[in-house]
């Protein structure tokens, strides 16, 4: 359950240098390995150009690009109780110019009440991202930010792990449905041309793996 909920990623009508994609990596793609899980994890790209237009040759700003990740994982069958941690990675394929920003939620918190134990996970995403509007001739801050807090059965966390992204659970019980929510964030000081991204799924020990991952590509803006 989502308890609250800010998106606050797209800019305001008229800002140049701004693109958005949403794409599926799974759609109830189902594992079966020493366990059972079907996923669906669906996602939300939106990128910017900062500080300088992209088309100028001697580019000097930096393009940041968010992932926002949501979906459910379901495990169906109390014999396929996972108690290792199933990881969710990000990965540019040119990790010499894309970086690594930041994951979020970092950690997850337990709660007990009258109905049991949940564990709750935290976004809260904001940056001043200097853009533009009227194709570069006019500057402007925008704050992005994004703030959502999840509670449910998963324990739910995140991190950067050298030039990827990665959040996981650290376990999963069975459940019928449950809903998550992430936010990736890379920089790269390419304005041009594309960039692909690998997303994969990794549970080594119940064999639930995708590899190499699926590949997406994003595209940046025209030279």
């Amino acid at each position: 359950m989502d308890s609250t909920f800010n998106d606050s990623l797209v800019p305001p009508l008229g800002t140049s240098f701004y693109k958005r994609k949403s794409f599926d990596i799974f759609e109830g793609r189902n594992f079966r390995g020493k366990s059972f899980a079907s996923v669906s994890w669906r996602v939300d790209a939106h990128v910017y150009a900062t500080e300088s237009p992209p088309a100028s040759s001697d580019y000097e700003g930096i393009v940041y690009i968010i992932f926002v990740h949501s979906g459910t994982f379901v495990v169906p069958d109390s014999r396929d109780y996972i108690r290792e941690p199933t990881r969710f990675t990000v990965t540019p394929v040119d990790s010499k110019s894309v970086q690594a920003v930041a994951q979020e939620p970092q950690s997850w918190t337990k709660y007990m009440g009258n109905n049991g134990t949940t564990y709750g996970s935290k976004i809260d995403f904001s940056q001043d991202l200097p853009m533009f509007k009227n194709e570069g001739d006019q500057g402007f801050t925008f704050d992005a930010a994004y703030g959502s807090t999840i509670s449910g059965n998963l324990k739910h966390s995140g991190r950067i792990v050298g030039h990827q992204t990665e959040f996981s659970f650290d376990e999963v019980t069975t459940w019928k449905e449950e809903f998550f929510r992430a936010l990736s964030v890379f920089s790269t000081t390419k304005a041009t041309g594309s960039l692909e991204f690998r997303f994969g799924m990794d549970n080594k020990s119940y064999d639930l793996v995708t590899n190499p991952g699926v590949p997406v590509v994003i595209d940046l803006f025209p030279a």
